[in-house]
């Protein structure tokens, strides 16, 4: 690299950390929740793909939630998506935002967050019904979760989305 007279400056220069955006669309999530997370944002809802052959142990399934931020945020939130039947855990994720790529952070207001989650059943789950329930939480802090609301202002529990109740066979 160069000067304007020529002068050799370096072999390199340094640009500021930048965020490319997707083009803007809406949120159509194959089912709706509406639910908000206090001080972030909402869900709008999420997309569910189950094998054809139903759920087993072993099974992989993908879930995708959408998320619309309405407010900026100087914390790296943790999702957690669990799938239980209160006493076991058969499945579970915690990370952030689309595998890391876009941390709650870095979310920009009106911004629409679609990410990608792949689930695998445990082996050794037993054949009954599972909720699968999704949140946010401070992972560097106090690991507190996000307090979540429903599509009607109240309060979830253990702000925890409870998503789907799902068969194992």
């Amino acid at each position: 690299m160069r000067s304007a007279n020529g002068q050799i400056l370096g072999d390199g220069f340094f640009l500021p950390t930048f965020k490319v955006l997707n083009p803007p669309r809406s949120a159509s999530p194959q089912h709706p929740t509406n639910a908000e997370f206090a001080e972030l944002g909402r869900m709008p809802g999420y997309d569910l793909g189950l094998p054809d052959n139903g759920l087993h142990p072993g099974s992989t399934f993908t879930l995708t939630l959408y998320y619309q931020a309405q407010e900026s945020t100087p914390v790296d939130y943790t999702q957690f998506v669990h799938l239980s039947d209160g006493l076991n855990m058969i499945a579970q994720y915690d990370g952030q935002p689309q595998q890391g790529a876009n941390p709650t952070s870095a979310w920009i207001p009106g911004e629409l967050i679609v990410d990608e989650i792949q689930l695998q059943i445990d082996e050794n789950a037993a054949p009954g019904e599972y909720q699968l329930a999704t949140g946010l939480y401070d992972a560097a802090a106090s690991g507190a979760r996000l307090n979540l609301y429903g599509a009607d202002g109240q309060p979830i529990p253990d702000d925890a989305l409870l998503l789907a109740e799902l068969t194992v066979e």
